[in-house]
């Protein structure tokens, strides 16, 4: 049987099973909370990389080639890029 497997407060893993002091991550993200709860920096980091990989996908599949599809697809499109202008403000 393996070492377990432990999330870390920064949502980093660790295989150990030891807690490791926790290092000051090099690329700090914006501050977000949700519904008054801070986020960690990973937390928010993977928001953003989900929302980048989320456009990206729509950019080349899109949701259809049927009008519906096609204006679905530039609603949700106008709104990821708002949000990631939102996260890439200082």
């Amino acid at each position: 049987m393996g070492k377990p497997t432990m999330i870390n407060y920064d949502g980093s893993v660790c295989h150990s099973g030891i807690r490791r002091k926790q290092k000051k991550p090099k690329f700090l993200e914006k501050p977000m909370s949700l519904n008054h709860s801070p986020l960690t920096n990973g937390e928010v980091m993977t928001i953003r990389v989900a929302l980048n990989h989320f456009v990206t996908d729509l950019e080349e599949n899109g949701l259809g080639e049927d009008e519906v599809g096609k204006e679905i697809t530039k609603g949700y499109l106008n709104n990821a890029y708002k949000l990631i202008r939102l996260l890439s403000k200082n």
